[in-house]
């Protein structure tokens, strides 16, 4: 996250990408210095108080994913009609331990839920329609969260196959694939 705040955009990681989590942290680096009003050089701000920085990062991870999963609830209420949908929507994520093995360090799976909870939406969304049909642009938004996905985790790579079960031409599959490959 110093990194990229300081505009180094070479990310080393190598077992996972984690790009959106990197930006994220320099996002909320820069401007926890900038609220602080130090004339201290911001990474000799950030070396010297670690613990204020990963705090307000850990605090913004957290409130982004619980933005994401109220919205997630809200809409799927709002498609379904149904509450009980929309709670077991907003529940999945704490079925697994990862999110409670988590809380208080900053690993990339605390974003994990974001591009699942979308791509829950889109196939929501997807399975509602009349005709069932998947358009141009469900087919680039379902491309674009698989890619977000895949950038964040790469173990998140069976997310892409979820699609290919509501999509019907073998066109519209080919798209999916090319445009997650181009996204990501």
């Amino acid at each position: 996250g110093v990194s990229v705040a300081n505009g180094m955009l070479n990310i080393g990681n190598i077992d996972h990408p984690g790009i959106p989590f990197d930006y994220i942290m320099a996002l909320s680096l820069r401007a926890t210095h900038f609220f602080r009003n130090q004339n201290i050089p911001f990474t000799r701000d950030v070396l010297a108080n670690p613990d204020l920085y990963l705090r307000v990062a850990n605090l913004v991870i957290i409130m982004t994913v619980i933005l994401i999963i109220l919205i997630a609830g809200i809409i799927v209420f709002r498609i379904t009609g149904n509450i009980w949908i929309s709670l077991i929507v907003q529940f999945s994520p704490f079925c697994t331990d990862i999110l409670y093995g988590n809380i208080g360090r900053l690993p990339t799976e605390n974003l994990i839920p974001v591009p699942v909870m979308l791509l829950i939406l889109l196939l929501l969304k997807i399975m509602e329609q009349d005709d069932g049909a998947t358009t141009r642009k469900d087919l680039l938004l379902m491309s674009g969260v698989t890619a977000l996905a895949l950038s964040l985790k790469m173990t998140l790579a069976p997310l892409v196959i979820i699609p290919f079960f509501l999509m019907k031409p073998f066109k519209n599959k080919l798209f999916y694939v090319l445009a997650t490959a181009l996204i990501f």
